[in-house]
């Protein structure tokens, strides 16, 4: 049997430290950001005709 001494005040740190950071878009969600940003540039042009 093992004990693992874990330090919990760095610990805390770096996931405060990972918070900070953009969370990164799967493929998935980005074509659908894509389609979306589609959908509404046809949707405004057809309200200027």
């Amino acid at each position: 049997m093992q004990k693992y001494f874990i330090d919990e005040a760095a610990l805390i740190a770096k996931v405060e430290e990972n918070k900070k950071n953009p969370a990164k878009k799967s493929g998935l969600m980005k074509r659908l950001e894509d389609i979306q940003k589609q959908a509404e540039a046809q949707q405004r042009g057809a309200k200027k005709k």
